[in-house]
């Protein structure tokens, strides 16, 4: 999927807001955690504490925020960029790709749970544009 320039513009207009908030990665695992109680099983290592005041819930969160930054960068690139990450969540981690979704939603509520009004239907939109290409990319080895 190629983006429109006014896609770029608002991703990263989206990108930018994701990127202020403090722990935002932390935070969208948590409410994945709360959400999706089934998802805490890829994640052993975290014990019983699955808030966003966990270290290592902030550590994986982190993760999750940089590797969202590198596909902003890297838009017309994204299978190159994320070929990686792929390969470890459809090999080696086994990761059921529908947990991808659950993530996508719980970091478009984060946004909108600290910007409300300032995030737009458009940024939405090409937010969504761009996770969701992002999870394609994430689950393109799954064959």
């Amino acid at each position: 999927m190629r983006f429109s320039q006014d896609d770029e513009v608002l991703i990263k207009e989206a990108w930018g807001l994701l990127h202020q908030i403090p722990n935002a990665g932390g935070e969208a695992l948590a409410r994945m955690f709360s959400c999706y109680p089934g998802t805490k099983s890829y994640f052993p290592h975290f014990g019983h504490d699955f808030s966003a005041n966990n270290e290592k819930v902030k550590h994986h969160g982190k993760k999750v925020v940089d590797a969202i930054g590198q596909g902003v960068q890297h838009l017309h690139d994204l299978s190159s960029c994320l070929h990686t990450l792929s390969e470890k969540h459809a090999r080696e981690l086994m990761v059921d790709p529908c947990n991808f979704q659950y993530l996508i939603e719980a970091i478009m509520t984060t946004i909108a749970a600290h910007y409300g009004e300032k995030f737009t239907p458009e940024i939405n939109c090409a937010a969504e544009k761009c996770l969701g290409q992002i999870v394609h990319v994430l689950i393109s080895l799954y064959r």
